[in-house]
């Protein structure tokens, strides 16, 4: 669990850094990235506080088609409300900023927030014993944030309301349709804890044990295209600064 841990965040770390060094201009002082990174763990503290009240088990929709029960449940169990959160603190965290000036700024700046949130979560789940190898290497929260701070600086920066709706919507829907597969696929196999791969009849005997093949493939199938969004994120990120770098 530990290793998983101090993987994801040598990740974490690595990709941040790639960033924080594509702004233009002055470059963001250690203030103002402890700043943004801070606001970021506070909007997991937030969201943690927001499961605990709301008290939705995982389990909730168990028995219902695997696939509508694992979105509902993505949705519900994380997504909304945590996107939702993280909208509303990264707006916090902006508000009245001097270093944070165009879209490209803030995309940033929203990815070292999302890293905050991010390593402080992947903290929380090595505390509790959850040793999922694929988190080492999938900071989708760093994603998810890149979407939101670009949309939102392209909100500040046009004053257009539509990008306000998407920096909120397209995070969300992301979110949710990455977690959907993971989920679907627990739904699929149920909640027997003594089945092994080994126990093929027990397995396919299961109500839904059409459903395992294919959400495993798309479980693996969303879980590569994250790293390639990811990839691109950062690439065009890349070019977007050389941009701006020309254009001065």
């Amino acid at each position: 669990m530990i290793l998983v841990f101090v993987v994801q965040l040598i990740v974490c770390v690595l990709i941040l850094k790639f960033l924080i060094k594509r702004k233009v201009g002055e470059p963001f002082s250690k203030k103002a990235v402890a700043k943004f990174f801070g606001f970021g763990g506070l909007a997991l503290i937030v969201a943690l506080v927001i499961s605990m009240v709301l008290s939705i088990k995982d389990d909730a929709f168990y028995g219902l088609n695997p696939l509508l029960a694992g979105f509902v449940t993505a949705l519900l169990t994380a997504s909304l409300y945590e996107e939702v959160v993280k909208y509303i603190f990264l707006r916090l965290a902006l508000h009245k900023n001097t270093e944070a000036v165009s879209w490209l700024d803030i995309t940033i700046a929203a990815a070292i927030f999302g890293g905050g949130f991010c390593i402080l979560e992947d903290l929380e789940f090595a505390i509790i014993g959850s040793s999922n190898i694929a988190r080492a290497f999938l900071p989708g929260h760093i994603l998810f944030q890149l979407i939101m701070g670009y949309f939102y600086g392209k909100a500040r920066q046009t004053g257009q309301k539509k990008y306000h709706v998407l920096s909120l919507a397209i995070p969300i829907l992301v979110h949710t349709l990455y977690d959907t597969f993971i989920i679907a696929l627990k739904f699929s196999i149920g909640n027997l804890d003594e089945v092994t791969p080994d126990d093929y009849e027990k397995i396919m005997q299961l109500p839904y044990a059409g459903y395992i093949i294919p959400m495993a493939a798309c479980t693996i199938i969303a879980g590569i295209a994250m790293i390639v969004a990811i990839i691109v994120m950062c690439r065009k990120v890349d070019k977007w600064s050389k941009q701006q770098q020309a254009a001065e």
